[in-house]
């Protein structure tokens, strides 16, 4: 794993109501703000995104909008043109979402967060208002949490499927790790 040399970067902007507390505007300055002071680019303006919004697009230029659209549907088109492009695309490097609740609030939580792994291990740079995410990192952790596992005590649960009468048990063995 190994992150994509900074080239261009792709936006992604969601909002749940006109009501949302990061407006599109909001979102878009501080993508704008952010390509300046670490040098990678984008295409598209925040006049884009009004007419994305007129008519109704999802994505235009380097941008990517569901607007009026939960995040807890990882379905949304914006959404997955979006993580689609990302990881097809080897001339993006970076990804900006002003944070990481616009990609998602999904009830199933380990799929939100299978997607971010897989976005970050194509090796694109995941770039939020308080932190950047790369898959240099992303390996690091993988590191230092398998390292973590193998020197830990360890809590296992073992299932074991009842009788005809549908009931089952599970037994619980406490293990340390020689």
């Amino acid at each position: 794993m190994k992150s994509r040399s900074p080239s261009r970067a792709i936006v992604y902007e969601r909002r749940s109501d006109d009501g949302q507390e990061a407006s599109l505007r909001q979102q878009f300055d501080w993508a704008t703000a952010t390509s300046q002071r670490i040098g990678v680019p984008f295409r598209g303006t925040y006049a884009d995104i009004e007419d994305m919004q007129r008519r109704r697009l999802h994505h235009h230029q380097d941008l990517y909008l569901d607007d009026a659209v939960s995040g807890g549907d990882l379905s949304r088109p914006g959404f997955r043109q979006f993580l689609r492009d990302a990881i097809a695309d080897p001339t993006v490097s970076h990804v900006y979402v002003f944070k990481r609740d616009r990609l998602g609030r999904p009830q199933a939580l380990l799929e939100m967060m299978r997607l971010e792994q897989e976005l970050i291990a194509s090796g694109v740079t995941l770039v939020t208002h308080d932190k950047t995410y790369t898959a240099e990192d992303l390996k690091a952790n993988e590191s230092s949490t398998s390292s973590e596992a193998s020197s830990s005590t360890r809590n296992t649960v073992d299932f074991h499927p009842g009788s005809a009468t549908g009931s089952s048990s599970c037994s619980r063995a406490w293990r340390h790790a020689a």
